[in-house]
């Protein structure tokens, strides 16, 4: 409670967010994205062609990443 009584401005009270880690699939994230807007909209499927290219990441985290899609 300190914290937010002693604060001059509602800027000070804010959670500062760190900066996004680099993922192993952040060199895949351009082709996720060409590939949600042909169409295809299966993470599975996404997940295939990505193994496929090179990754050799989870298809948990391509699931996270085209559900904001």
């Amino acid at each position: 409670m300190r914290k937010y009584a002693q604060a001059a401005t509602w800027e000070e009270c804010v959670r500062r967010s760190r900066p996004r880690r680099p993922t192993s699939l952040d060199p895949y994230l351009d082709h996720l994205r060409l590939r949600w807007e042909e169409g295809e909209h299966s993470a599975k499927v996404l997940h295939q062609e990505l193994v496929a290219k090179g990754y050799r990441g989870h298809y948990q985290r391509v699931k996270m990443a085209v559900a904001p899609l």
